[in-house]
């Protein structure tokens, strides 16, 4: 795997995270949600651009969808090509070391989440699966 469809893939996560703490700054509130499943669930236009962000995260490399569960985002990114599982430590390592370069980007984009929500513990879990299906990288972004 080359070291730009790498990065290609570590970008679309920065993006993704940085479009969540916009979604979060579109609530109205109502009841204090104590989750921010329950914070977005509140906002028609949150779930909205939310789904739209879970639609833009799929190109010609991979599938990407994000879900929220209790307080956790769940970036899920699929290649659409099958890899030999002999890669995978390989793409691991990349992923990681890529990664490595944008933690603090993460970081910020959750502080933000956290600010605009009134929600503390917001964590952010990437996914990355092979072609099909296999677990090829798991990693908690906090």
């Amino acid at each position: 795997m080359s070291r730009r469809k790498i990065v290609s893939l570590i970008l679309i996560a920065v993006l993704t995270v940085t479009s969540i703490a916009a979604v979060t700054s579109c609530k109205k509130e109502e009841k204090a949600p104590e989750t921010l499943e329950e914070y977005i669930e509140q906002s028609e236009s949150a779930k909205e651009e939310l789904k739209e962000i879970s639609d833009s995260m799929s190109n010609d490399l991979l599938d990407g969808t994000i879900e929220v569960q209790g307080n956790d985002m769940i970036m899920t990114l699929k290649y659409k090509e099958t890899y030999e599982e002999s890669y995978f430590s390989d793409m691991k390592k990349a992923m990681e070391d890529k990664l490595d370069e944008y933690r603090s980007s993460f970081s910020d984009a959750l502080s933000n989440v956290e600010k605009e929500s009134g929600i503390s513990d917001i964590g952010l879990k990437l996914v990355v699966l092979n072609g099909d299906g296999a677990e090829i990288y798991k990693a908690d972004l906090e």
